[in-house]
């Protein structure tokens, strides 16, 4: 005999009896003649006593369970409040309620009747908060005050679950680029060994992203206080005023000054932060040669007096005007006192300087462009030259150390470097203002190598730095928690050196800034992740044409101004090398696990390789007429559009250099 009951769904299925010829009255009494002749009919009723009694018990103890977990949300949501003994199961053709018929689709039979899944059973019931309504309108003795420091145990809980879940861990050759391209894996490549190493894999915390993105932030708020901003745009803006110029004279001056679309610092401003640029870091023959022809012409200049004695300014003999001035210049047939040809120079004799004195063996020589500045001068001078108010002194405007003799006024109208204390260009060191920071240990050899590596911290502006955070805090993150803090930040920062020295040799005289090479590191880790992972990952192939269609786009975007396409190219060899060394791999057997410990070997080979022809070229054998190197970099689509980004100066040639 079954002990199950058929569902309701089977009843609806039975067939309806037939209607019976006799009456119901003489069917029980049939009924009750039979039953009373079968065999065991008191041991029968004597069983059904003792199971209904036992029902009763357990009906008891369901009712008290049942006030207990009164407050469950599934019980107050989901079912109506029912008697602990379920409700018998509905006759064929019976009628049933939504409410009935949710209740029974929910019990499974057993053998004592219906009862309620497992899971559900045994679940802890929650509490369930009032509606709104009904708050508002509770005490705060009628609040359930006893659940609230369970509440915050199961908070505190799921916060600490959170922090150390490891359930999202970062796959290998997945991770979240993978899921974007809708990378998985083949599972019959995946066996035990396989599956084993990629447990064994660590997940990290992206500690080197939050504090590189921290540092970016803060510098970029510093250098935008203090050096403010530029003029935004893609070419260069022009500016125009009444300046009074050292010989007097109010004049209209105009000089271009170059645009930064990144909305952020002048060019000028950025090398004095720290930029990659090229003269600032080793002696660049080419600037020393402008500056040995300035020297030359310097030479030649003399001291222009003003009839009025309103002043006098150093300049050649052509700027000088005769009808209010007179020009003042050495020759060998000055006179038996001066037998210099070189001189003389406004505010400033040797015979006349007390500190340093031109005395043997420390004489100042026949060159003016040698000659030191004076810092004390005797009180009594006859010479008409020392005793003039100089109207005019060594400025140096742009980022390529052009020095003039202007006014304070007009060196400060087009964000010059003024020097008071001297008298002439060759005094001063133009290409130590530009580049600022630490001095240069020998004036003639720039040594600020470290702008390699400074530069990566930098930015251009505003937009260029929100750029560089979504590259960090996607990709870079996503990589850290992968390959953990250290390994990560030294494919980052040696990336990032790598590029910007390719950058440093073929666009010597162009100030960058940003973490581009480092970025494009980051994208041949993608790269080198596939290759490595390759056998494991379905589709591998059209997982690399992504990538490499999407690195290529950004090669493209490379070409436009203000974008170091070579800091890219160098950072992405630089990436793909250090990747092979420092990334976590996974090996399918003996003959893949020593293929891939030879990649480290030969990577770390090939690296030390690039760092040493990139420095030869760049110390040795600099690139000196490279005329295709710029079009990769930038292709001139105007005029203006691929500029050096230093400053123009308009009517220049009413103004003197040096």
């Amino acid at each position: 005999m079954s002990f199950f009951s058929p569902t309701f769904a089977d009843r609806r299925k039975m067939p309806l009896p037939s209607r019976p010829s006799q009456s119901p009255l003489q069917q029980s009494r049939d009924l009750s003649t039979s039953l009373s002749n079968l065999p065991g009919l008191e041991t029968l009723t004597n069983q059904a006593g003792k199971l209904k009694d036992a029902v009763k018990k357990v009906g008891k103890k369901g009712k008290q369970k049942l006030k207990k977990d009164s407050g469950s949300r599934e019980q107050m949501e989901d079912e109506p409040l029912m008697d602990n003994r379920m409700a018998p199961s509905p006759g064929a053709g019976d009628k049933m309620d939504k409410s009935k018929a949710a209740a029974f689709s929910k019990m499974m039979p057993t053998s004592i009747g219906w009862r309620k899944p497992r899971q559900e059973r045994f679940d802890p019931p929650l509490y369930k908060s009032p509606p709104p309504e009904v708050e508002m309108d509770l005490t705060d003795s009628a609040r359930p005050q006893k659940d609230m420091p369970g509440r915050r145990n199961k908070i505190a809980e799921k916060v600490m679950a959170a922090a150390f879940n490891h359930s999202e861990r970062r796959q290998i050759g997945k991770g979240l680029v993978g899921r974007v391209l809708n990378r998985s894996y083949r599972k019959q490549r995946i066996d035990s060994e396989v599956k084993q190493q990629l447990e064994s894999i660590e997940d990290h915390r992206p500690y080197f992203t939050y504090w590189l993105t921290t540092v970016h932030v803060v510098i970029l708020i510093i250098s935008l206080v203090f050096y403010g901003f530029a003029p935004i745009g893609f070419t260069y803006t022009q500016r125009r005023d009444l300046v009074l110029q050292a010989n007097l004279v109010v004049e209209t001056v105009g000089y271009m000054e170059p645009d930064n679309f990144w909305i952020g610092p002048r060019p000028a401003d950025l090398i004095h932060l720290g930029a990659k640029y090229s003269p600032c870091m080793h002696r660049d023959e080419q600037v020393y040669v402008r500056l040995a022809d300035i020297r030359r012409e310097e030479n030649d200049t003399g001291c222009c007096i003003r009839t009025d004695n309103a002043g006098c300014v150093q300049t050649v003999s052509s700027m000088c005007s005769t009808s209010f001035a007179t020009f003042a210049k050495w020759s060998i047939n000055s006179g038996p006192n001066n037998l210099r040809r070189s001189g003389p120079v406004c505010g400033q004799d040797h015979r006349t300087c007390k500190v340093p004195a031109s005395v043997k063996p420390n004489e100042w020589p026949d060159d003016i462009t040698k000659w030191p500045i004076c810092k004390e001068s005797f009180e009594d001078s006859e010479y008409p030259h020392t005793t003039c108010d100089l109207t005019g002194r060594p400025c140096c405007i742009g980022i390529d150390g052009t020095c003039k003799i202007v006014s304070q006024e007009y060196c400060d109208f087009v964000k010059g470097y003024f020097h008071p204390e001297a008298t002439l260009c060759s005094q001063v060191d133009c290409l130590d203002d530009v580049c600022g920071l630490i001095p240069f240990g020998n004036k003639e050899k720039p040594d600020q190598i470290y702008r390699l590596w400074l530069s990566i911290f930098l930015h251009a502006g505003i937009f260029h730095c929100i750029l560089s955070i979504i590259m960090q805090m996607t990709i870079l993150r996503d990589l850290e928690k992968l390959a953990g803090c250290l390994r990560i930040a030294t494919i980052y920062l040696i990336s990032g050196i790598g590029g910007n020295l390719m950058s440093a040799i073929f666009i010597p005289y162009r100030a960058e800034v940003g973490p581009a090479g480092a970025q494009f590191g980051l994208l041949a880790c993608l790269v080198v992740e596939v290759l490595q992972n390759y056998q494991i990952l379905r589709n591998p192939g059209s997982a690399l044409g992504k990538l490499l269609i999407i690195i290529s786009a950004l090669f493209v975007l490379g070409l436009l101004p203000w974008i170091d396409n070579y800091a890219h190219l160098g950072g992405f060899i630089c990436g793909t090398l250090l990747s092979f060394i420092f990334l976590p791999y996974v090996y399918f057997g003996e003959f893949d696990r020593n293929r891939k410990r030879l990649q480290i070997v030969i990577s770390t080979v090939l690296l030390l390789l690039y760092f040493m022809a990139m420095f030869i070229i760049y110390y040795l054998k600099p690139l000196r007429n490279c005329n295709w190197c710029s079009y990769f970099n930038c292709v001139p689509l105007t005029e203006d559009f691929c500029s050096n980004m230093d400053v123009r100066l308009e009517n220049d040639e009413l103004h003197p250099t040096r």
